[in-house]
């Protein structure tokens, strides 16, 4: 176990980002160089010309004009030359900084795309990395904070290392008063930002819900709801709640550094009776001029300023650093439950059988699936019913990989699916999931879920067969119409009833040698869903299918049917088998029966998922 004096590998942290510029921009460096040669000498000019002015002005026999305008065209044209050289590298530099901080979102972006699906649903995942979320996110801290502060440090150092010499000579005492006031200042910036890193999951559990409270209220597709329930105050009383508690946080750390910073103003107070009483008592003494002494006092507060700055910046380059190194933590995890290489299955359809799976969530104590034994026969139609709470959609995901069983194994004509790679397994099923969720891309992109080239005729069809013919024709720029208006104004938003059946047509365009539906028409009435139903049955032809359905209308044409309740699997068999034990099917299914019996509409709720 390595132990580090600031908690982590600050030295092999920052390194890492050195070597990820040095890969992605070498002309950083080169930048960097000659901005060092500019601001490191910059500051020496307000240190020196005071010094030469006062000299002038002071001589015995009278100041000399011509050598005062000299004075100060050196002065100016310096301090233009090298401000000027200063500001347009670090401008040319700043996006630089972005673009290497934006490598990085990217990386976290495809990371979490990419990691086992359970942690998505993990709040504790979140509570622990959300810190490390924030190295990407902005300007001024985290990664590309650490960037500018590392680019910054060379010409501070330069600076202070020869304005410590320079004090240095002149008075060793005055020299250690002021570094120790500096140490001492830097001791109360590091204690007091390595006291918020310890608050970092609280921070981020309270963070994570002012944001959520923040997103609702701005979030369009909440706004009839917000409305219409009156739900305004309730969150306005939950973000309320959200803020308090982290600004309690937040003064708690405020307090503390407060407590801290104490210690630093004693030290201050010590460097200026030192700085002021010493070099006043050398002019009294006749050691120096008043000229020296306004130099003196110039390069004591440029060193004070500027090493003030350069210790803020590094406690607050350590501190960064931890969040960095937790964000690359995170990038190095291995969130991906190893799995074998099995290849997908490309032809023909697909067996499942669920053999003695049980099932529960990670962070909880209780079973959703206990022992269950189901087997989904090549080409079988098996509707799935069931109250809340059952684990209908629990078996979807554990079908499908997004999680697999605590106990026992799910075979895939005859595989287990953990000898497929997670894409592999994913790749055979084409799944409609109850909340449809609609990309602001384009129409086409929405079907076909990507950006390469595309079979037009497949996208038509698919969108033909869910309905959607009408809606596309109405469309100005058809297949290359963009979804949503949060990225363009001109975007399309289709209603609960539209997204699900193109939800649905992204699912026929897939084909996938096996189609779950989970819950997908609850937007729809009853005759659309029979339509939508016949017809995806006739399109998926002799594929094996799963309907998950709080309506009739999923039982009908089904060669099986499975009742789940609180116990597990209840009942299964035919219609005409559930019908005749008289037990919970039957029951449910005579109950809502009174609903159709008089209408041409023959399809209403069952219990709903």
């Amino acid at each position: 176990m390595h132990l580090h004096p600031f908690g982590y590998p600050i030295l092999s942290t920052h390194r890492r980002l050195l070597q990820h510029a040095w890969q992605q921009d070498r002309a950083l460096f080169g930048y960097c160089f000659l901005y060092t040669l500019a601001a490191a000498f910059y500051p020496f000019l307000a240190v020196l010309v005071p010094r030469y002015l006062l000299a002038e002005l002071t001589r015995p026999e009278g100041a000399r004009i011509q050598a005062l305008l000299v004075i100060l065209v050196v002065f100016f044209s310096l301090s233009s030359v090298l401000g000027f050289v200063q500001h347009i590298i670090r401008g040319h530099c700043k996006y630089r900084f972005t673009l290497l901080r934006l490598n990085y979102a990217g990386e976290l972006c495809h990371k979490l795309m990419t990691i086992d699906y359970r942690y998505m649903e993990d709040a504790h995942f979140f509570d622990q990395y959300n810190q490390s979320f924030q190295a990407v996110q902005n300007n001024d801290n985290g990664i590309e904070g650490n960037y500018n502060k590392m680019f910054e440090a060379p010409s501070q150092i330069i600076t202070i290392l020869i304005l410590v010499l320079l004090i240095g000579s002149q008075s060793p005492i005055l020299l250690l008063g002021l570094l120790l006031h500096l140490f001492i200042s830097f001791l109360v910036q590091q204690q007091s930002l390595r006291y918020a890193f310890t608050r970092r999951e609280e921070i981020g559990h309270q963070y994570r819900r002012q944001n959520y409270y923040a997103n609702t209220s701005s979030d369009f597709s909440y706004g009839k709801d917000i409305r219409l329930y009156h739900l305004a105050d309730r969150i306005l009383a939950h973000f309320s709640t959200a803020i308090q508690g982290y600004t309690q946080i937040i003064r708690q750390i405020e307090n503390r550094k407060l407590l801290f910073s104490l210690a630093s103003l004693c030290t201050l107070l010590l460097s200026d009776t030192l700085t002021y009483g010493i070099l006043s008592l050398q002019v009294w003494q006749q050691q120096i001029t008043i000229a020296d002494y306004s130099m003196y006092i110039s390069a004591i507060l440029n060193l004070t300023s500027i090493a003030t700055l350069f210790l803020t910046s590094l406690a607050s380059l350590v501190q960064d650093g931890q969040y960095i190194h937790d964000f690359f933590r995170l990038s190095d995890a291995s969130l991906t439950a190893a799995r074998g290489n099995h290849p997908a299955f490309r032809s023909g359809t697909l067996r499942v059988e669920f053999r003695d799976v049980s099932f529960r969530y990670p962070g909880t104590d209780r079973d959703v699936i206990r022992h269950l034994n189901l087997t989904i026969e090549p080409g079988e139609r098996l509707a799935i019913v069931g109250i809340n709470g059952a684990g209908k959609s629990t078996l979807v995901k554990l079908m499908i990989g997004l999680f697999d069983p605590t106990e026992g194994q799910i075979l895939i004509n005859g595989v287990p699916t953990t000898d497929f790679s997670r894409e592999a397994l994913q790749e055979m099923f084409s799944v409609v999931f109850q909340d449809i969720h609609v990309m602001a891309f384009s129409l086409r992109e929405n079907v076909t879920c990507q950006t390469g080239a595309s079979n037009d005729q497949r996208v038509l069809a698919a969108l033909q067969a869910a309905g959607l013919g009408e809606k596309l024709a109405s469309l100005p720029k058809g297949l290359d119409q963009v979804m949503l208006k949060i990225i363009d104004p001109e975007g399309t938003e289709f209603s609960g009833g539209e997204s699900q059946k193109l939800a649905i047509a992204r699912a026929l365009y897939k084909d996938g040698r096996m189609v779950i539906m989970d819950e997908p028409t609850s937007a729809l009435d009853a005759l659309a869903e029979k339509d939508i139903y016949q017809r995806f049955d006739q399109l998926i032809q002799h594929k094996t299918a799963v309907y998950i359905s709080h309506r009739l209308s999923s039982t009908q044409f089904c060669d099986k049917i499975a009742l789940f309740n609180e116990q597990g699997l209840a009942e299964y068999g035919t219609h005409k088998e559930l019908m005749a034990l008289h037990g919970e099917y039957y029951h449910m299914f005579t109950v809502q029966g009174r609903y159709y019996q008089k209408g041409s509409v023959s399809h209403e709720y069952l219990e709903q998922d």
